[in-house]
């Protein structure tokens, strides 16, 4: 990524010398002033502004704010290059983790197109952030999935009166798996109807499979975990013990 960084900076010194200054300079400041009014400002009403009509503006798929935007020209007149970084604890802020490139192309000083280069967001992040959360809060460490059966693109959830549910997605297929923990002494046989079947996970820990609502729940540590799969586009598509089954037997602690 610092070498993108560094082609990025080499271009600038170029471009400055072919490009009338001032039109380098309204379209750097429209692209940046743009990414930082919706991104660090909170003003999306104020950002739009600075688009045409039926531009698309990209999804960041992590919920970490952006702290710091930069602004460079392109080999293109009326393109700038914007580099976004994540607000992260964990890398300085003069090195900062890349939220997204983007070339913006801005003609008569509104922007006409977004073009991601780059993508540093990681979905995952919202999950750690989210389990974190509710492990403070619930004092208890929680089982996380490992596995998944399709590519997770999108990560979300919510921590509500004590339970936490967690939504991973695939924007293409729209394949989705939903967790929720909740604190929960009941014993799982107590949940147990006529047809629901128990199994032992590879850990040793019990689990109930409730084929009429095609609900999967296992208990560890008075928490209660429900699992629930749903096939997206192939809406024909069910799911058996085995399917459930293999997403529980992957879920460990971090």
């Amino acid at each position: 990524m610092k070498k993108i960084v560094t082609v990025f900076l080499a271009l600038t010194l170029v471009i400055i010398h072919f490009q009338p200054a001032k039109a380098v300079s309204t379209v750097v400041t429209n692209a940046s002033e743009f990414v930082i009014d919706y991104f660090i400002e909170n003003n999306q009403e104020q950002a739009r502004t600075y688009l045409a009509e039926n531009v698309t503006i990209p999804e960041v798929r992590e919920n970490t704010p952006i702290n710091r935007v930069t602004g460079y020209p392109s080999p293109d007149e009326d393109v700038s290059v914007v580099i976004s970084y994540f607000e992260d604890e964990r890398i300085s802020r003069r090195s900062g983790r890349i939220a997204f490139i983007w070339e913006l192309t801005v003609e008569d000083e509104k922007i006409t197109d977004i073009r991601v280069v780059y993508d540093g967001s990681n979905p995952f992040i919202n999950e750690v952030n989210l389990v974190n959360e509710f492990e403070s809060q619930s004092k208890t460490n929680i089982l996380t999935v490992t596995e998944h059966h399709f590519v997770v693109q999108q990560v979300d959830g919510n921590i509500d009166n004590g339970r936490l549910e967690l939504n991973y997605r695939n924007t293409e297929t729209e394949a989705s798996l939903q967790i929720a923990v909740e604190q929960n002494a009941t014993a799982l046989e107590d949940f147990q109807a006529a047809n629901d079947q128990i199994y032992t996970l590879s850990n040793g820990l019990k689990a109930l499979y409730k084929p009429g609502s095609e609900q999967f729940l296992l208990q560890d540590n008075n928490l209660i975990y429900s699992i629930h799969l749903e096939g997206g586009e192939e809406e024909e598509q069910t799911f058996e013990a085995g399917d459930y089954l293999k997403i529980a037997n992957s879920m460990n602690y971090d």
